[in-house]
């Protein structure tokens, strides 16, 4: 008998399988390739609705960033369902030769190895994904996302799926086996193609939801960047008030005081304010901070308008709300950090007036010898010699060095933008920032961030950072008040 050329290679055609069986498992392929895919979609929407934070941000994608998860997750669910139809068509009927039999078995071994290898390695990536969510909390978005930067590894990994899945049939038919491999991979990218064009989730109903309560989303705000900031520790004696302009681009726009997501009128402000401040117990709201949430080109008339009514209203601590420089942390992001300052307590608060209202109150503005004030967004003048801004520092840092007893005045330009006024009282504190860390270095021999509290406390009554801002409303109280 002649032997015939590839007698020992296997037909596909040995393993008998029916028309009947291979349609059912056709059709258990779309079947099982629609739920798993509809499976990680909705893992991927559990993951989303778990980042949404107290100020109504959540995890987004873009369209074309939502479109390439759709086709990885279309991929990895019409793979592992081939995988299963591949068991399915081949399982062993009763009767079979041993060399058959042994043939089936490889292929069902390898197949089911596959998938529940597949699911641990998964498993498990997805387990140690959320617990770094957890720990760096719900800003991760904000400063990593694999698309587009690292969109090779998935392209990576549906490639050793795929090519996974067909290990033990390009063993056992070799050859015979890649019009096959060459029509499986043909049906999987058109069905993956087509899946990832559905929608199963609703996501951009959630969105709605969640961010029409977010001020970012419904109104121009674009705060400052500063690589001055301080975390905010007691975050539960915070609260938020924004200054925005109208979602609309006009040339009329007003702007805008939101606080709890509701419009106030500057009317009605102080008594809002009051209000809010009587929320607190009496020897709670000593501690009262408020976080500023502010539009850098608002003018300074609004914002100083703003600061006097919380004076009055007994508010006194606040904290600027800005971006940190050379972050990645998105713009719409509430970072916890922020830039602190002290205004007056013009208020009836039960407690004494602070060092800081001392300043305001003993100090003649008449009689004070270092003046500044803002010209426009390049120059200011100090004590009348017009210098521009960017030689500020120079002149705080040589003046501060000489008269330990200083005290600046700072007039505030309303004409100016929010973003002006910051550069302004950015210097001012970067020089003080400066000169305690020199000293620090040159008393202590360690860097000022690793002084304990005492410490901390000698160099605060060392380099005190006296400058009191001069406001129309702040100058008029003065006057009435003849101080």
């Amino acid at each position: 008998m002649t032997l015939k050329k590839g007698f020992l290679t296997p037909e596909i055609s040995s393993l008998n399988i029916s028309k009947k069986r291979f349609a059912i498992g056709i059709a258990l392929w779309f079947s099982f390739s629609l739920i798993f895919y509809s499976l990680l979609c909705l893992i991927r929407e559990g993951f989303r609705l778990s980042t949404v934070t107290d100020y109504h941000n959540i995890w987004m994608f873009s369209e074309d960033e939502m479109f390439f998860y759709n086709i990885f997750f279309a991929f990895v669910s019409t793979i592992f369902a081939q995988s299963i139809l591949m068991v399915y068509l081949i399982q062993m009927p009763r009767k079979v030769s041993q060399e058959r039999k042994f043939r089936r078995s490889d292929i069902i071994n390898d197949h089911t190895f596959f998938s529940w290898n597949f699911i641990s390695w998964f498993s498990k990536i997805g387990i140690l994904y959320g617990i770094w969510i957890g720990s760096v909390g719900a800003s991760f978005y904000y400063s990593f996302s694999f698309y587009p930067k690292y969109n090779y590894f998935f392209v990576l990994l549906i490639m050793v799926l795929f090519l996974s899945s067909w290990n033990s049939f390009l063993r056992i038919f070799k050859r015979k086996a890649y019009k096959w491999f060459l029509l499986s991979m043909l049906t999987i990218s058109v069905v993956s193609f087509a899946l990832a064009n559905m929608n199963i989730i609703d996501y951009s109903l959630h969105n709605e939801n969640i961010l029409k309560q977010n001020p970012f989303y419904n109104y121009q705000v674009d705060r400052v960047e500063s690589e001055i900031y301080s975390f905010m520790e007691r975050r539960d004696f915070m609260w938020n008030i924004y200054l925005v302009y109208p979602k609309e681009k006009t040339k009329n726009n007003k702007p805008l005081v939101l606080i709890e997501h509701k419009e106030i009128d500057m009317g009605q402000l102080k008594n809002a304010l009051e209000n809010l401040r009587y929320t607190w117990g009496e020897a709670d709201r000593k501690f009262i901070t408020m976080n500023m949430i502010i539009h850098k080109d608002l003018p300074m008339s609004f914002v100083n308008r703003v600061k006097f009514q919380m004076s009055t209203a007994g508010l006194y601590r606040l904290t600027y709300s800005v971006i940190p420089k050379n972050k990645p942390i998105g713009k719409n992001y509430l970072f916890p950090v922020g830039f602190n300052i002290r205004i007056p307590n013009l208020g009836n608060g039960p407690y004494p007036k602070s060092n800081f209202d001392q300043w305001y109150e003993n100090s003649k503005i008449d009689r004070i010898q270092y003046v500044i004030r803002q010209i426009d967004t390049a120059h200011c003048s100090f004590n009348d010699s017009i210098i521009k801004t960017a030689s500020l520092y120079d002149f705080f840092y040589n003046t501060i060095n000489q008269d330990p007893n200083y005290m600046f005045l700072y007039y505030i330009n309303e004409n100016l933008s929010f973003e002006n006024y910051f550069e302004i009282i950015s210097i001012f504190r970067q020089v003080i920032i400066d000169l305690k860390e020199e000293y620090s270095l040159n008393i202590f021999r360690k860097h000022y961030h690793d002084l304990d509290w005492d410490q901390r406390k000698e160099m605060r009554n060392e380099y005190p950072a006296r400058i009191i801002e001069l406001s129309p409303e702040i100058i008029a109280y003065l006057k009435r008040n003849n101080l």
